[in-house]
């Protein structure tokens, strides 16, 4: 089992209600009106189907360039209205359906109002009319849409992700050949708790990276966490086959195994789990909790989306179903703390240094909780025994099943001090290992002895033990 903590984001991407691309769109986009307000000029389309029109579409043109490159802002504006509102009325009533020219001019000046579902239309009748202006449509389609999707990434960078979903929904809308506005909606929606939204968009997302070998990272990406979100939403016979095509897009990636394992567990295919585990160090479907890992994934999201006591909840389950995952507890302690609830962070926190006393990170929120609840003396004692501590320890890696268990682990030498702030000398650190049963009880034990540690200093420290039903482990200081 690989550690996974609220410290990072569920999902890898630079950053996510309806399945569709369409659905949450805002029809006018004052940014692509401000960006083409920068063009003075309007050059003229190279495609051959759309050079000449009729007179009258030529008067048009020509009054539309006029409008473009005018100084004055409201006049420019007035007249791109009214060369667009001539492009529209010489389609429909004066018989230019047939005119490409009418039909991208009116698109362009579509653009220049910022209206994209207008554009997008208009560019869809000239490929109709006009096939071999499909280059020239893409171009003005793709020059509005790459900054929207720029700035979407700088607004989810920034963490705002309304802001934007808002730029993602209008890239969609004048362009969809690339995946990219469709991937990060869909981590949007994902880091919302949304999945089933989330896994249309990341859907889209790989339909269209399928049909192009440059998209082949973002088919991989799309792929992967279409599978996540499906079995977040428990949909697990659509997961496992989502992520068993993953598996022959990336046959060697951890993270997509060991998606595929929860899959398969949540399907309750646990004969197609078991070459996973053997691969990755998972523990069995049925030690696994059933679907703890799926908790634990949900929680991480809630924590990303700020909603702490939902996040808090969702991590106490987790450990609840897998007692062997210490991280759930962490987390679920994380949460409370940044929601500022402090009995509740004393009552997730003293368990988990009861079972790891060289946790540096749950000694500190077991001191912000006693903080928090006015407990001082408890507060005083465990800052001093803190302080003192000779090493922490950190666990990396966790290969459990009901009869044996490995913990991989960390030991880092501390700069101890006194109470009275004295240096303490690095001395070595006795340890014994409880294995626990699902009641609690010890079914093994294990002595392990980090030894002294220069300030910074690091050891690799394995703990193997058997023993029939370990669910769970401890361990206790010597001496």
């Amino acid at each position: 089992m690989s550690r996974t903590t609220v410290l990072l984001s569920v999902f890898a991407l630079s950053l996510g209600a309806g399945a569709s691309g369409a659905s949450a769109q805002v029809p006018v986009s004052s940014r692509v009106a401000k960006l083409m307000a920068q063009q003075k000029g309007v050059l003229p389309p190279f495609c051959k189907s759309a050079l000449t029109g009729s007179g009258k579409i030529n008067d048009l043109i020509t009054d539309f360039k006029a409008a473009v490159s005018q100084a004055d802002e409201a006049k420019r504006t007035a007249g791109i209205g009214k060369a667009k509102d001539g492009f529209a009325r010489a389609i429909l009533k004066q018989d230019q359906a047939g005119n490409a020219a009418a039909w991208i001019y009116l698109g362009r000046a579509y653009l220049y109002q910022g209206d994209l579902a207008g554009a997008d239309s208009a560019f869809s009748q000239t490929d109709k009319v006009a096939p071999d202006c499909k280059d020239e449509t893409e171009r003005a389609r793709q020059a509005v849409w790459t900054p929207l999707v720029n700035d979407g990434v700088a607004f989810a960078n920034a963490n705002n992700p309304d802001s934007a979903a808002v730029l993602f929904h209008q890239a969609n809308t004048i362009y969809r050949g690339s995946p990219s506005a469709f991937a990060n909606l869909g981590v949007i929606y994902a880091n919302r708790g949304q999945n089933d939204s989330a896994a249309g968009y990341f859907k889209q997302a790989a339909d269209i990276s399928a049909k192009d070998t440059t998209f082949r990272d973002e088919l991989k990406f799309s792929t992967l966490n279409l599978g996540i979100v499906q079995a977040r939403a428990k949909h697990y016979d659509e997961a496992v086959a989502t992520l068993e095509a993953y598996r022959k897009l990336a046959p060697d990636d951890k993270q997509g195994g060991t998606a595929l394992h929860a899959a398969y567990c949540g399907a309750n295919q646990a004969e197609k789990a078991q070459p996973l585990e053997k691969q990755y160090g998972l523990p069995p479907c049925g030690v696994a909790g059933g679907d703890a890992s799926s908790l634990v994934e949900k929680g991480v999201a809630a924590f990303n989306a700020n909603k702490f006591d939902e996040a808090a909840d969702l991590f106490g389950q987790a450990f609840a179903k897998a007692p062997y995952n210490h991280d759930a507890l962490l987390n679920q302690a994380n949460a409370y703390f940044r929601s500022k609830n402090g009995p509740k962070l004393v009552a997730a926190a003293e368990p988990l240094v009861a079972l790891e006393p060289l946790n540096e990170i749950a000694i500190q929120l077991l001191e912000q909780g006693y903080r928090e609840t006015k407990q001082v003396d408890k507060q005083l004692a465990l800052v001093n025994r803190r302080r003192s501590l000779p090493a922490k320890l950190e666990t990396k890696k966790i290969a459990i099943s009901p009869t044996d268990i490995t913990l991989s682990l960390t030991a880092t030498g501390r700069a101890a001090l006194d109470a009275k702030d004295k240096p303490i000398k690095a001395a070595p650190v006795s340890l014994t290992f409880e294995l626990l049963g699902a009641d609690g009880g010890v079914v093994a034990t294990e002595d392990v002895t980090v030894p002294a540690l220069a300030d910074g200093a690091t050891q690799d420290v394995t703990v193997s033990a058997k023993g029939n039903g370990i669910n769970g482990w401890r361990y206790k200081i010597k001496g």
